[in-house]
Formats: C-alpha cells, sequence, structure tokens
C-alpha cells in the first residue's frame, strides 16, 4: 500500500484504525491509538471508487476530531473529482469546491496531494494544501541519457503549465497537441517542431488512454522518431492499458499514486513517488 511505502521512508509504522461497514453499506470508522493532542496524517487515494473512499475519508477524520486529535493531515496522493473544477455550461455543480469544503467542515487543518487537474482547486481549500509537483522524478525514471534531440510535449492545453515546467527545469523545447473540432470532426495536430525528435508527452491523469494515445499517434504523423509518456495518475479504465499497448509509445512512467492492474504491461513503468511525501511530512513535523 502507499501508506505502508510512505511509513517505510519515514522510518515508522502504521498506526492501526478500524474501518468497517454496517449491513446496509453504511461506513464506520474508530481510531485504535489514543490521538489525543497528536498530528495526525491520514492516507487515502480516491480513485475507481471516489465516491467510496470520500465518505471514508470524511468519516475517519470526523472520527479523529473528536478524538482529539490537534492536527489533522490528509494525505490524498490523487484527490478525486478535480476535473469539475468549474461550470462550463451553467446549472452544473463545481464538485471539486464542494469536496475541499467538506473536508474542511469534517476536520482537515491541511491537505497534501499531487499534481492536482488546475491550479485553482487549491483555492477552493482555505487549510493550507501542499501540491506536489511529481513531473520531473517521473522525467529522470525514464534514465534518458543525453537529452538533446528530446521535445517535452504537452498532451492537450490543460498540460500546458506542467510541461513548461519540466521543458524549463531541463532545459528542451516544448510543444502541444492542438485538438480542434470543425464541422463534428475532431482534428488533431503538434504544435512545434518535432520532426525527427524524440518526444515525452505529459499529462496528469490516464482514464480512458484516449488524450494520451491520440497524441502519441499526432506526434508520430508530426515526425516524432521515438514517443515516451509521463502520467502522475494511472485511472487506467477498461480498455485502457490495450490502448496503450497498440499505440506508438515506447515507455509510459506513471507514479503509484493509484494501485493499477499495469503490472503485466510491456510499456507502462510504475515508478514510486512516496518518498515525495515523506519529505513533505518530514517538513511539516519539524515545522
Amino acid at each position: 500500500m502507499f501508506s505502508e511505502r510512505i511509513a517505510q521512508y519515514l522510518c515508522t509504522t502504521l498506526d492501526d484504525l478500524i474501518l468497517d461497514t454496517f449491513p446496509d453499506g453504511e461506513a464506520w470508522a474508530q481510531a485504535v491509538e489514543d490521538v489525543t493532542n497528536n498530528d495526525v496524517f491520514i492516507v487515502q487515494s480516491m480513485a475507481h471508487k471516489p465516491d467510496v473512499f470520500l465518505m471514508q475519508l470524511l468519516i475517519i477524520v470526523d472520527a479523529l476530531r473528536r478524538a482529539s486529535a490537534r492536527t489533522i493531515t490528509a494525505v490524498v496522493p490523487y484527490l478525486g473529482y478535480c476535473r469539475q473544477d468549474r461550470s462550463n455550461r451553467g446549472q452544473e455543480p463545481i464538485t471539486a469546491r464542494l469536496v475541499a469544503s467538506m473536508l474542511e467542515k469534517a476536520g482537515i487543518t491541511r491537505m497534501i496531494t499531487m499534481d492536482l487537474h488546475t491550479e485553482q482547486v487549491e483555492g477552493f481549500f482555505e487549510v493550507p494544501v501542499e501540491n506536489i509537483n511529481a513531473t520531473a522524478t517521473l522525467f529522470d525514471a525514464l534514465e534518458i541519457s543525453a537529452t538533446d534531440d528530446f521535445v517535452i510535449v504537452a498532451a492537450d492545453s490543460s498540460a500546458m503549465k506542467r510541461a513548461q515546467h519540466l521543458a524549463e527545469k531541463k532545459g528542451l523545447n516544448i510543444a502541444v497537441v492542438d485538438k480542434r473540432r470543425r464541422n463534428d470532426v475532431e482534428a488533431v495536430a503538434v504544435l512545434g517542431d518535432i520532426n525527427g525528435k524524440n518526444v515525452v508527452i505529459i499529462d496528469d491523469i490516464c482514464s480512458t488512454a484516449t488524450t494520451l494515445t491520440q497524441a502519441a499517434d499526432a506526434c508520430i504523423a508530426a515526425g516524432a522518431r521515438e514517443v515516451y509518456g509521463i502520467v502522475t495518475h494511472g485511472i487506467f479504465a477498461e480498455g485502457a492499458i490495450e490502448k496503450i499497448e497498440k499505440s506508438p509509445m515506447v515507455r509510459l512512467i506513471v507514479s503509484d499514486t493509484i494501485a493499477g492492474v499495469e503490472r503485466n504491461s510491456t510499456v507502462i513503468k510504475k515508478v514510486s513517488v512516496a518518498k515525495l511525501f515523506g519529505e513533505v511530512i518530514k517538513k511539516i513535523v519539524t515545522i
């Protein structure tokens, strides 16, 4: 489990917590250890069953608050509902803001997460938020010896800031995959010179893998030599891994923020980011 990897990095152990359900499916939680006046960190990701995991987290936070914990930090490697961060057509929920409000109402005093879908989600919280950037760590896992002929490619416009940050850090050029709909036909093209170059496509989430594989196809069509990918949160909905395996991608690096079934993939390589969370926790504890 991700929580175990964080605890191992910090050379500590996990405290016991009872998490159960009533016969009708309602969740129930109880802290086993005495947390009175202690700083508590709860690790809970929210992929695949976001409704269930969110409700569990809310109940656990409430239980710890009632047990007189001094501070309660929610360590949520993948924070669900962040893609619903605006009302595009009116009469739609801004669910990311709702989730932030619910967690604060339950009693969290800080949030630690990784690569939020958009930076504005951070502003939905009143409590401090540590939004860890994983792209440099994942890029290093590609083990590229020479980067002279590499270009960083944003999978779409929403990945542009993430790609720019990495490109500046590594001293590389940048391009972006542009998708436009004309007469009910979606056109995909690469803006930027990648002809004869190796490319690394950047995105924060891979769910159906459609955006990622379309970007890979567009890069090959634009003359790229080899295509690599970096994704922080690998949701990998049904059929996604098969799409990736059939795509032009040589290698896709994904973090371990979400437990998945990609271990038999010949393309996907999972890299742990537990150390990054451990470092943030150490800084908080020593403040």
